[in-house]
């Protein structure tokens, strides 16, 4: 499970909210230009199952391996892995409009939502702490969950 993954502090740069069509609502993600670039950035030090089991989902939930793919964040998310139909939008850039989505009055995903939420600006902090920190940023790694 992604609970147990690490993230090198230098992904920090695909932060990104994608949007879920199915529920008309924008969801932080790491965001990848196609699946094969994400399944070669994924590092392997702490879970080395997570490039498989992204493979194995990727094969049956992305459509077309060339485009987009977001992994959606946060410990329940309505799916781990989307195809991004639409342009991404940046994290920072629309936080304030984006991170107070009332998810259709859904109690439930609304709480999974601020979770990830509130992770994903937790995870860039303590990410962005240790990159600052570093000078081989790629090699500094923070957990994926907490």
């Amino acid at each position: 499970s992604l609970e147990t993954a690490e993230i090198k502090a230098s992904h920090i740069k695909r932060l990104r909210w994608t949007h879920l069509p199915n529920l008309n609502l924008w969801w932080p993600c790491l965001y990848y230009e196609n699946i094969q670039e994400m399944i070669r950035d994924l590092p392997t030090s702490h879970n080395p199952t997570l490039k498989a089991s992204i493979f194995k989902l990727a094969r049956t939930t992305i459509r077309n391996p060339r485009n987009p793919a977001a992994l959606l964040l946060g410990k329940k998310p309505p799916a781990l892995l989307v195809e991004s139909t639409s342009e991404p939008k940046c994290f920072w850039d629309e936080f304030f409009d984006l991170s107070e989505q009332d998810c259709g009055g859904n109690g439930e995903l609304k709480c999974n939502f601020d979770e990830a939420v509130a992770f994903s600006e937790d995870w860039n902090d303590r990410g962005s702490e240790l990159a600052g920190a570093s000078s081989a940023q790629n090699d500094v790694v923070v957990p994926y969950q907490s």
